[in-house]
């Protein structure tokens, strides 16, 4: 699992004779955390930003994220082999709906066929 941990920060700027009321942004920072069975494949840091006066923070933050995007792409085609017991796979053959959406399993249906778990990665 992929998962993306972000905060935007603003400035707050009040107009007393019209009481008008704006949000700038003016950085954000994120990081990207992968689950601990890809956590050795991506290195993610902290990633800071501060607007310099141009005022493309939501762009910046867009692009940085494509970019993220593009980095993981590798790691999202991998295939992993899940570890299942014995009786987890007996469990798993002897399944006719799934688990977790309650569905049932449909010979032949690419959204309907049987899958160990809703991963992309197994």
């Amino acid at each position: 699992m992929i998962s993306v941990y972000y905060q935007f920060n603003f400035l707050f700027f009040i107009q007393a004779t019209q009481k008008l009321k704006e949000h700038e942004p003016c950085g954000y920072a994120y990081k990207v955390v992968l689950s601990e069975e890809f956590a050795g494949d991506y290195d993610s840091e902290l990633v800071v930003y501060r607007d310099n006066g141009h005022g493309k923070v939501a762009e910046s933050f867009i692009v940085s994220l494509h970019e993220e995007a593009e980095r993981l792409a590798p790691i999202l085609e991998t295939k992993k082999e899940m570890d299942l017991s014995p009786e987890q796979e007996l469990a798993h053959k002897a399944a006719t709906v799934c688990w977790l959406c309650l569905d049932p399993f449909i010979v032949g249906d690419e959204k309907k066929k049987k899958c160990h778990d809703h991963c992309h990665y197994t």
